[in-house]
């Protein structure tokens, strides 16, 4: 066997574990980079709902100024605050509160697409790191199997 022979087997051993090791590793990395993902999902469902919260805040705030408003406008024409009067005023207050239970609903679901899709980074992570091993002990043996086959061929072996 000639130095050349035995250089081109010694390559095809240490390319093959370089390749081997670089799936490893680029697995693992991608595993982190889906965790990041994950945690990048829960802090935007946490942002989505204090948006809602505030959101709803709002909505609560505008409805006491529209009956602040409907209160001076009956109260400066003369109007008692009875009968129909009293009506609108509980319309306004209940359409407000509507307002605002939509925006916490809104909130929470913009939350739960969030939370959902840390779910899901997650489990790809999990998968990633799992297959991580399995690829570098496959790529091991695969170039195992072929520096053998090299050096049986060879003769080196």
């Amino acid at each position: 066997m000639t130095g050349l022979e035995i250089a081109a087997l010694a390559l095809t051993a240490v390319g093959g574990i370089t390749s081997a090791v670089g799936s490893f590793q680029a697995a693992r990395g991608a595993a982190e980079g889906k965790e990041f993902e994950a945690e990048i999902a829960e802090r935007d469902a946490t942002i989505a709902r204090r948006q809602a919260s505030v959101d709803a805040d709002d909505a609560r705030r505008e409805t006491r100024r529209r009956l602040a408003t409907i209160r001076a406008s009956y109260g400066s024409k003369g109007f008692s605050l009875a009968g129909s009067a009293i009506d609108v005023l509980e319309d306004q207050a209940t359409t407000g509160e509507l307002a605002a239970e939509r925006e916490t609903f809104a909130g929470e679901l913009r939350a739960l697409g969030f939370e959902d899709s840390a779910v899901v980074a997650r489990t790809e992570s999990k998968a990633l790191r799992r297959s991580a091993l399995p690829g570098l002990i496959g790529g091991l043996a695969g170039t195992a199997g072929r520096t053998a086959r090299g050096g049986l061929e060879l003769e080196v072996f």
